[in-house]
């Protein structure tokens, strides 16, 4: 009689050793060395003046890293911006292990999906299916520090993005960006406006070379509408980056009548 090379005692000693080290990556994962060593890896691709903290980093069965309130701070002509992240969850992709993870997780009332590729003797990454929504721009902006007016939205993005590990802001990449419910505060009035209240913003973006484009912008305000194309050649910090606009504002059906010295 042939004995099988696969019982159920070789099922039940495989499962066995799976649990066994998984219980002992649970035990012995060494959070606080991974935690200093993930906190430093992070700095080495930031600006100067730069820091990240983690509070917690633990394993998560089977192979998963989830970390807890990633916070990123830059310091720009003396003012503090920064960046949290409530919940980071990194898990590796099997079909390319060490080479690609899939990323999730929670920031600003918000959450967010994407794939990582690294190109390790090339020195280059991919960051693919990014998926953004219910971001809250307005959270998000007290924690920025570096605006001049008051802004707020629910933001949702999807698209991609590639480039070189020694200069991450000059990679390229596409993408739509959606912003629904939301205001933003002027720094001159336009048509008598102080602030533009809008219920949907969508434009389609694109990034080559330091420059931000901006195609088939469309929002739809309150009180006005308007269409829009433009560029913003990116700068460090952002914050000093020029941007130009260009396209045509329509009001909305009564809003002359309510502005009339708007008319001329």
């Amino acid at each position: 009689m042939v004995r099988a090379i696969f019982s159920f005692r070789t099922l039940f000693y495989l499962l066995y050793a799976v649990v066994l080290t998984a219980v002992l990556l649970f035990i012995r994962f060494p959070t606080d060395k991974f935690k200093l060593y993930c906190e430093k890896r992070i700095e080495h691709v930031l600006p100067p003046d730069s820091s990240c903290s983690i509070e917690s980093i633990v394993y998560h069965f089977p192979v998963s890293v989830i970390a807890t309130n990633v916070q990123i701070t830059e310091v720009v002509d003396g003012r503090q911006s920064q960046l949290q992240i409530s919940r980071l969850v990194v898990s590796p992709d099997f079909s390319n292990i060490l080479r690609a993870f899939a990323l999730s997780g929670e920031l600003y009332k918000g959450s967010f999906t994407l794939k990582v590729t690294l190109d390790v003797p090339a020195k280059r990454f991919q960051l693919s299916d990014v998926h953004i929504k219910g971001f809250d721009m307005e959270k998000w902006a007290n924690d920025f520090g570096l605006l001049d007016r008051k802004v707020s939205g629910i933001v949702g993005f999807t698209g991609n993005y590639q480039g070189n590990y020694a200069s991450l802001p000059d990679g390229e990449g596409k993408g739509k960006l959606v912003v629904t419910d939301g205001s933003m505060e002027l720094l001159q009035p336009v048509l008598s406006l102080s602030s533009f209240e809008f219920e949907k913003i969508v434009v389609d973006m694109t990034h080559e070379k330091g420059v931000l484009g901006f195609t088939a912008g469309e929002v739809l305000g309150k009180q006005l509408t308007a269409e829009f194309n433009g560029e913003m050649k990116t700068t460090t910090p952002l914050v000093n980056s020029n941007i130009l606009l260009s396209g045509h504002l329509t009001p909305k059906e009564g809003f002359l009548a309510a502005h009339p010295s708007e008319q001329y």
